[in-house]
């Protein structure tokens, strides 16, 4: 018997599939199944069932026992049976929600029980029944690495988007600070430059190896995508934290929406560039001691708040508690 049908046509981030695992730990059973696999390699994916439709049969049936369906990044997949006696969850967590909510919303707010927000910023556009649940994180794989690779503060930055991170604002700071007579010969960036940013693609284990590498992870500085809204972090900056890294990212409502869900974040939030400048000399100048004190708190935030069982709790007591007993 199925407790949950889990369903995305992309599962952008291995988002899905991370919280699957979550809900195991509730101990229902769930199947989870996308239509793509993720160009990022992740060892571990959804069943990429829905592009073959000889197996639609397959999906209907799971749908038919299954008592609720989760629908993953704001996107409808048709199961071929009537979900009127289905409990619905849609979760939204990026792009797709953020630029087309109002017609999200009039598909999926006539029909869901719940909406799952991932990002504090998405939970104001109207979804029915918001309930805010950061990423996951799996901290059993992810490892803290606190070994010190060098005597100058290694910083890198890798993103998955530079328009969207903000690349080119963050490039400027570490060039101002390799100009910065106070810190210039206290640091190294080992991160994408103008060069390399054009074919910097690699898998997400190699991305975890080489911000293992790093003292202090800039995930982003951006406060708007195209038009809308945007400024808040996505999962490199909650994984760089996973591996005991000074964590630099930028959050809009870190204060409140993040503070009020889960209490005092301890990424290092920057939402401009002379907030971030300020920030990495701040951590440039610091003693070992004191910064490696800090990385250690982060790991230990990150572990507490955002790892699979911790994100399982937080979906038994806002979520999955209420529709079946557990």
């Amino acid at each position: 018997m199925i407790d949950v049908l889990m369903l995305a046509q992309n599962d952008w981030a291995n988002t899905g599939w991370r919280f699957s695992e979550c809900i195991k730990l509730l101990g229902l059973n769930i199947e989870f199944y996308k239509k793509n696999a993720h160009k990022f390699e992740y060892p571990t994916q959804g069943e990429t069932l829905l592009c073959d439709k000889s197996k639609n049969s397959r999906i209907k049936k799971a749908a038919s026992e299954a008592k609720v369906i989760h629908f993953i990044a704001s996107k409808f997949i048709k199961t071929g049976v009537n979900l009127n006696n289905k409990k619905i969850i849609v979760q939204h967590g990026g792009s797709r929600y953020r630029k087309t909510f109002k017609k999200l919303n009039a598909l999926f707010n006539p029909i869901v029980d719940y909406s799952i927000i991932q990002m504090p910023e998405l939970t104001l556009l109207g979804a029915k029944n918001p309930v805010y649940i950061s990423f996951p994180v799996d901290t059993s794989f992810i490892k803290p690495d606190y070994k010190r690779r060098a005597d100058k503060i290694l910083i890198g930055h890798y993103p998955s988007s530079p328009a969207i991170k903000g690349t080119n604002g963050i490039l400027k700071v570490i060039n101002e600070l390799s100009n910065d007579l106070e810190v210039k010969d206290k640091f190294k960036y080992i991160g994408v430059n103008e060069t390399t940013i054009k074919n910097d693609y690699v898998s997400w284990q190699e991305n975890l190896k080489r911000m293992s590498e790093c003292d202090i992870v800039i995930d982003a500085c951006n406060l708007t995508q195209d038009k809308y809204q945007y400024g808040e972090w996505g999962n490199s900056a909650m994984e760089a934290a996973a591996l005991g890294k000074i964590s630099i990212t930028h959050s809009l409502l870190v204060n409140d929406v993040y503070n009020k869900v889960y209490g005092k974040c301890k990424l290092c939030i920057a939402n401009n560039l002379i907030e971030l400048k300020n920030a990495l000399k701040h951590f440039i100048l610091m003693e070992d001691k004191e910064l490696l004190k800090i990385r250690q708190d982060t790991r230990d935030w990150l572990v507490r708040n955002h790892s699979f069982q911790a994100t399982a709790n937080r979906l038994k007591s806002e979520v999955y508690g209420k529709i079946f007993d557990l």
